[in-house]
């Protein structure tokens, strides 16, 4: 034991403060070890540093990755949603547009069953149609209502 080497820490608190730096990788390159022990030690705490910073931000990546797809699935679903009762609604309104369509279409079709059969009525005499004619194409016009 003659020879004593000298360590390029200064104190403790000084080789605590590169074994952070190095574990967490950054590593600032203000102290280096020069012994093959001293490199060893620090190529595990490289490594120790990698594997144990790395592997929670793979995971923390991973379920981040998870939630933001079951997010944007759910926004997906909500918004499928929102269109297909858009949808339902606009063909609501259109069925109902169309009811009131065939009301009024109804309405103006019995409106002049009801003048035709007047105009029948009062010209058939005078232009010489028989009565029973007359009566039967307003049988036949009431039929097709």
């Amino acid at each position: 034991r003659t020879s004593w080497e000298l360590s390029p820490f200064e104190s403790i608190p000084s080789a605590f403060w590169w074994t952070f730096v190095t574990i967490s990788t950054v590593g600032y390159g203000d102290q280096v070890p020069y012994t093959t022990p001293g490199k060893i030690v620090g190529s595990i705490a490289m490594l120790y540093g990698t594997v144990i910073l790395g592997l929670p931000l793979f995971v923390v990546g991973a379920t981040f990755g998870q939630e933001y797809d079951r997010l944007m699935k759910a926004a997906k679903r909500r918004q499928d949603a929102l269109n297909s009762r858009e949808s339902r609604l606009q063909k609501s309104h259109l069925f109902t547009d169309k009811t009131q369509q065939y009301k009024k279409t109804a309405q103006l079709f019995v409106d002049e069953y009801s003048s035709f059969s007047k105009a029948i009525e009062d010209a058939s005499p005078s232009i010489g149609v028989p009565f029973a004619l007359a009566t039967t194409w307003l049988d036949t016009l009431r039929a097709a209502l």
